[in-house]
């Protein structure tokens, strides 16, 4: 029955990601002049947070002192959807030691409600462009 749970809960995150970037793409739909255009920058974002976004960020990281890399690595992590994915898939599917000590630091500092906040994160994802995406359709003239 736990091999189930963690299942479900692996497929939950992995369809809160997926939700996650449809409402990215629509967001970058409505704002793209040219489908074109859309299409290419809704590409770009993916590609981006996809593979360059962990690049940066430890580029980054590496120039500032141990405290700041520290915090900057963990503020980045609600900045990236896939990041957040991937720590709470794998929170939920393993324990906490499959992190080593920045995994154990992330779960002291969150607490118990580490996969409470990292799913709302994802949903917060979800839920900001698909917000933006409407304003900005309701102040367009169709």
């Amino acid at each position: 029955m736990e091999g189930l749970l963690r299942f479900l809960s692996f497929t939950g995150i992995a369809l809160l990601l997926a939700v996650a970037f449809l409402s990215l793409g629509s967001l970058l739909a409505v704002l793209g002049v040219a489908r074109a255009r859309a299409f290419g920058l809704a590409l770009f974002v993916w590609f981006f947070l996809v593979l360059f976004y962990d690049l940066l960020v430890m580029g980054v990281g590496f120039l500032l002192k141990e405290r700041a890399a520290n915090v900057l690595i963990f503020i980045s992590l609600f900045g990236n959807p896939v990041d957040v994915a991937r720590v709470a898939s794998l929170i939920s599917v393993g324990d906490a030691t499959i992190f080593g000590a920045a995994g154990a630091a992330l779960l002291k500092f969150l607490g118990g409600l580490s996969e409470t906040i990292l799913l709302s994160a994802l949903v917060a994802w979800t839920v900001g462009p698909i917000a933006m995406a409407s304003r900005v359709l309701r102040r367009r003239d169709l």
